[in-house]
């Protein structure tokens, strides 16, 4: 009986490890998917076309996806063409679902984090 109820705390203890992971899992792809319809958007915004690097994520309460890129220009962090892929951005999402923070790393000091609009 005492074996039960370590076993059952045990359980109870690692399911929200185990449920934290399995979001991770599942938003690592979604934000592949992500990545992917973005990469026109950063192409036409910036004039050329995106290296995907990387994309990490979690599905949980508050979903949200980083989205690596390499690019062939350098951007400055005043660069107008960093506020233009922003706006960009926000209108390419517009039909995905709300509250999912996006954000796009350019550089290690260039990115710029986008939050898809509510219902």
């Amino acid at each position: 009986m005492k074996r039960a109820l370590v076993g059952s705390a045990v359980l109870l203890l690692l399911t929200p490890l185990l449920t934290g992971c399995l979001g991770d899992y599942f938003a690592s792809g979604e934000c592949d998917d992500l990545a992917g319809e973005l990469s026109p958007v950063i192409e036409e915004s910036l004039g050329s076309a995106p290296t995907v690097d990387s994309t990490w994520g979690d599905g949980g309460m508050t979903p949200w996806c980083v989205i690596e890129v390499t690019t062939a220009d350098v951007y400055s962090p005043e660069d107008v063409r960093l506020t233009a892929l922003r706006s960009d951005v926000e209108a390419g999402i517009r039909s995905w679902p709300s509250d999912v923070v996006i954000t796009i790393r350019i550089s290690a000091a260039d990115s710029i984090e986008v939050l898809s609009p509510a219902d």
